[in-house]
C-alpha cells in the first residue's frame, strides 16, 4: 500500500466546471453535448496541471448505455457510404485512443488493413463485421458498434417522461437473461414472476437480439444484454411490456406487465434521463454475538451520498461490512474518493485515470467526521465487495482499487471491464459507435478495462440458486467474515442471504 503525504492541494475544490459527454452526429447537426455540472478536483498531467474534461467525472457509459443520452437522429443520405462511415469511426478512435505503445506506423497499418475491406463492403450490413473486427483488433472491450434503430429504441424507453418499471431486476446467466429480483407489490410479483425465471423475449425482441457478442463467455457482452434489457423494461408509467418467460418448471408463459412508478430517489443529471437512486441495508447476525452489515446501492450519484454515509456510519460496530455493487453500472467517479475514505485511515491511491493530455489520480480521503458532525474514524473491520457482469465503470474502479490496496476481499464473478470514460458517436449510416477515450490503471499497475475485476473468490450465481432463493456470493462473503472472526454464521444465515 502506497501512502501519500497528507496534502490539501489534491482535493481542493475548484469552481464548478461544465463538462459533457460529446456525441457527434456525422452528416447532421453539430455535436450534441450532454452537460454536467460538477466540482472537479485539481488534477496533474504529464506536463502541467489541467482540467480533466472527460474522465473520472463523466457519467459511466453504462448509465447512458446503451443510449440513456438521446443522440440526435441523423438523416442518412446517399453520401453515407460504407467507406464514409468507416472513416468517421476511424477518425473518432484515432483522435482519442490512449495507449503509448501504439506508433503512427501501427495506426497506418491498421487503417490500410480495414479500409480496404470497408471499401469493398456493398452495404451497411456488410460493413458492420468490418467495423467490429477493427474494434476487436484494438484489444479493448469498451469499443462497440450498436445498430442505430436499437439504440434509439432503448434511448426512448430509458428517457421516457414519468418513466416506470415492472419491478424486476435481471442478470445474465450462462447466456440467458434471468430474473434475479422481484419487488414486493410490483406488477411482476402480482402476476407470479419469481427469481430464476428466464426472459426469452421482450415485446418483439428475442433476448439474443439485445446484445452483440458471446453473452455466455464475454462479460462485456453480458453487460450489454443486462443494460439493454434493463432500459427496455422501463417506459412511461401505465404502459405495458409483453414478456415471454420460462418459469421454474420450464413452462413458457406470456405476460403483459404494467409499468409502475419507480422506487427510489429521483436524480437528474444534465440532459441524461432521470435515475432512481436506491439504497438497501440489512444486518446479518453471527453466532455468539456480532453481526455483518449489508449495504446495497444502485448508482454512484451524489444525491445518494448522504444516505450511504449514514449507512456506513451505522455499521461501525459490525464485525464486517458487505458492499453489494451488483446491478450498479457506475456514475460520478469522483464520489469514490469520499466513499473509500470510510474504510481507509490513510490517503492512498486507488488508481489513475489517464487521457491524452491529462490524468486524474483517485485518492481516498479518510473520513474523521461523521454524518452528524461528530468526530469518528474510518471503519476498520472486514470489508467484502460483491460484483458481477452488471457492476460497471465506477463500481469496477472502486472494487478493483480497494482490492489492489488490500482493503477489501471481492466475491462474485468477473466484472465487464468497462472502466473507462467513453463517448457515443452517431456514424453517417445511423449506427452508434461506442469508444473509450481514456485508460485506468490500479495502484498495482493492472488495467481493469478489457479485463474486469477478478474476484478473490469466484462465486457464480446459478439459475437453480435463484429459484431456491439463495445468493451464493453473499453467503460466501458472510462465511469469510465468520472465518476471519473465528465465529461461525448463525444457522440459517445462508438461506437468508437472498438478493
Amino acid at each position: 500500500m502506497r501512502v501519500l503525504p497528507r496534502r490539501t492541494s489534491g482535493t481542493r475544490a475548484h469552481p464548478a466546471v461544465r463538462i459533457g459527454h460529446n456525441v457527434s452526429d456525422a452528416g447532421g447537426p453539430p455535436a450534441a453535448r450532454v452537460p454536467m455540472l460538477v466540482n472537479v478536483p485539481l488534477l496533474r498531467t504529464r506536463r502541467r496541471r489541467a482540467w480533466l474534461l472527460a474522465a473520472g467525472v463523466l457519467m459511466a457509459l453504462a448509465i447512458a448505455s446503451p443510449g440513456a443520452a438521446q443522440l440526435p437522429r441523423a438523416s442518412v443520405s446517399a453520401a453515407a457510404t460504407p467507406l464514409a462511415t468507416f472513416e468517421a469511426a476511424w477518425q473518432a478512435i484515432r483522435e482519442t485512443y490512449v495507449d503509448d505503445s501504439w506508433s503512427d506506423e501501427d495506426w497506418e497499418r491498421l487503417h490500410r488493413r480495414f479500409r480496404a475491406r470497408a471499401a469493398d463492403a456493398p452495404d451497411d450490413a456488410a460493413l458492420r463485421p468490418v467495423l467490429r473486427d477493427l474494434l476487436a483488433a484494438l484489444g479493448r472491450s469498451h469499443f462497440e458498434l450498436l445498430p442505430g434503430a436499437l439504440h434509439d429504441r432503448v434511448a426512448a424507453a430509458a428517457g421516457a417522461q414519468d418513466a416506470g418499471d415492472v419491478g424486476i431486476e435481471v442478470t445474465p446467466l450462462a447466456g440467458a437473461l434471468v430474473v434475479s429480483r422481484v419487488e414486493e407489490a410490483s406488477s411482476a410479483r402480482q402476476q407470479g414472476v419469481r427469481p430464476g425465471w428466464v426472459i426469452e423475449a421482450l415485446d418483439d425482441l428475442e433476448a439474443q437480439q439485445l446484445s452483440p457478442g458471446n453473452v455466455a463467455e464475454d462479460p462485456h457482452a453480458a453487460f450489454r444484454l443486462w443494460a439493454t434489457a434493463t432500459a427496455l423494461l422501463r417506459g412511461p408509467v401505465g404502459s405495458t411490456v409483453h414478456l415471454r418467460l420460462r418459469d421454474g418448471s420450464d413452462r413458457t408463459i406470456g405476460l403483459a406487465l404494467a409499468r409502475q412508478r419507480q422506487k427510489g430517489q429521483p436524480v437528474k443529471f444534465g440532459h441524461l434521463p432521470t435515475f432512481f437512486a436506491r439504497l438497501h441495508t440489512r444486518s446479518f447476525p453471527m453466532a455468539r454475538g456480532g453481526r455483518v452489515a449489508y449495504v446495497r446501492f444502485n448508482v454512484w450519484m451524489t444525491p445518494i451520498a448522504a444516505a450511504l454515509d449514514r449507512a456506513i456510519a451505522e455499521a461501525r460496530d459490525a464485525d464486517g461490512v458487505v458492499l453489494d455493487l451488483r446491478q450498479n453500472p457506475g456514475g460520478v467517479l469522483t464520489m469514490l474518493m469520499g466513499v473509500s475514505g470510510h474504510f481507509l485511515d490513510e490517503r492512498v491511491s486507488l488508481g489513475t485515470v489517464r487521457m491524452r493530455q491529462s490524468e486524474l489520480e483517485l485518492i481516498a480521503n479518510p473520513r474523521f467526521v461523521g454524518p452528524d458532525g461528530s468526530a469518528t474514524h474510518p471503519y476498520g473491520g472486514k470489508l467484502a465487495i460483491l460484483v458481477d457482469a452488471s457492476s460497471y465503470s465506477a463500481s469496477e474502479i472502486f472494487a478493483g482499487g480497494m482490492q489492489a490496496v488490500g482493503r477489501a476481499r471481492v466475491f462474485g464473478t468477473r466484472s465487464p471491464g468497462g472502466a473507462l470514460p467513453a463517448m457515443l458517436r452517431r456514424l453517417p449510416n445511423g449506427d452508434i459507435l461506442e469508444y473509450a477515450i481514456g485508460d485506468f490503471v490500479t495502484p498495482g499497475g493492472h488495467r481493469i478495462e478489457g479485463r474486469g475485476v477478478v474476484p478473490d473468490e469466484i462465486v457464480p450465481v446459478t439459475r437453480a440458486a435463484l429459484l431456491a432463493g439463495d445468493d451464493p456470493p453473499l453467503s460466501a462473503a458472510l462465511a469469510w467474515v465468520a472465518r476471519e472472526m473465528a465465529v461461525p454464521p448463525m444457522a440459517g444465515a445462508e438461506g437468508a442471504a437472498t438478493r
